[in-house]
Formats: structure tokens, C-alpha cells, sequence
């Protein structure tokens, strides 16, 4: 019997019928949340970026207490890798990001002109552009904040330029042993995790 077809020509060779590998929908849920955390850190890191550049060109760095102060960040992510489990290292920036899970990540950096270790993270990307809403969400920011608590010794700041709310922290690199990074951020993300249902629902984040 011959192989090709009604019009004399040989029939075309069959199509591979492989299976092909599944994707993810980009509506997905899973893929929906893991975009916004990327795109959050991007803004974030950006944003430090400014602020470490500006400070730079106010400061004159000594060589002798910058290295003691980048040695002394490096021990305490030693230990903080050892704790969670994780490499984790600066990054040429003098930055590290540290995630404790898919929903809270956090980022480590040193800033040599005070000599501190800096802790960092989002609360909001997405500040009200209506006046009314993005006061009362001011005004409800600064009256948590009133006493400092649940602030793990820090502080909440605003950048208009980027629409971030964003909550951080710091360790004095001169005077701290290398445990003060892993006793600081677990306590650092639960009141990050607070004030991040607070300001998602604009209300009272809960012990304030």
C-alpha cells in the first residue's frame, strides 16, 4: 500500500504528540502575589539606593571604621544564616535581602557613615493618590506610632517621590555582638506584619 496521499505526494510526517510542559496562568494567584513581593523589593531597593547615594555625597568614609563596621555585619548574617538556614551575604551595595517567608521579606543593609545596620521593608506601595484617604492614612500612621510601640525600636517614614510607606530599624555596628541582627529581625517582621494588616485596613494595628 503507498503512503502518499490523493494528490500523489508523500504524506507528511506525523506531529510529535509529547506532552508539553504545564505553565502557570499568569492570573494565578501564586503568580499574582510573587510579581507584586518582586516588583515591591525592586522599589524598595531603588529607593535605598537614593537615599544611600545622597548620603555619600554629604559624608567622607574613613577606611579603618568602615571595615571594622562591614566585619561586624557580616557576623551577624552569619548568625542570622545559621538561624534561618539560608546563605545569606552582602551584596556589593553593602545590602542583603532576607525573606522569612512568601509573604515578608526584608532588607539588611550598612550604612558606614553612621556605622549602623539597617533594616527595611514596605508596609504600602500603593499610598492613597485621593487627599482624604492619604491623610487619614497619615494621620492613623503617626498615631500608632505615638509611644514607639510595635515598632521594634524604629520608626515608620513615608517616600511621596516613590508612594512607599516603608517601616525600619538599625543596630549601632560598633557597640553590638553578632546575635543583635538574629534577636532583632524575627521581632522586626512580627510588628512589620501589624502595621501591614493596620494599614491595609487603615485601623488600629492590634496592642497599640
Amino acid at each position: 500500500t503507498s503512503s502518499a496521499g490523493t494528490s500523489g505526494y508523500p504524506a507528511p510526517p506525523a506531529r510529535n504528540s509529547a506532552p508539553q510542559p504545564a505553565t502557570l496562568d499568569p492570573e494565578h494567584p501564586v503568580v499574582t502575589k510573587l510579581s507584586a513581593l518582586e516588583a515591591e523589593n525592586r522599589a524598595l531597593r531603588q529607593e535605598l539606593e537614593k537615599l544611600r547615594k545622597d548620603e555619600a555625597q554629604r559624608s567622607f568614609l574613613q577606611p579603618g571604621p568602615q571595615l571594622t563596621v562591614v566585619a561586624n555585619a557580616n557576623a551577624n548574617l552569619a548568625e542570622l544564616s545559621r538561624e534561618l538556614g539560608v546563605h545569606l551575604s552582602l551584596d556589593d551595595n553593602l545590602s542583603c535581602v532576607v525573606g522569612f517567608d512568601a509573604a515578608n521579606t526584608l532588607i539588611v543593609t550598612v550604612d558606614p557613615p553612621t556605622e549602623r545596620l539597617y533594616l527595611y521593608s514596605t508596609l504600602t506601595t500603593a499610598i492613597p493618590d485621593d487627599p482624604v484617604a492619604r491623610l487619614r492614612l497619615y494621620e492613623a500612621a503617626l498615631e500608632w506610632a505615638l509611644l514607639g510601640r510595635d515598632m521594634a525600636g524604629g520608626g515608620v517614614g513615608v517616600c511621596t517621590r516613590s508612594g512607599i510607606l516603608m517601616m525600619s530599624t538599625s543596630i549601632d555596628l560598633k557597640h553590638c555582638n553578632a546575635s543583635a541582627l538574629k534577636d532583632t529581625a524575627p521581632v522586626f517582621v512580627e510588628c512589620l506584619v501589624r502595621w501591614r494588616n493596620a494599614v491595609g485596613a487603615v485601623g488600629p494595628p492590634p496592642g497599640v
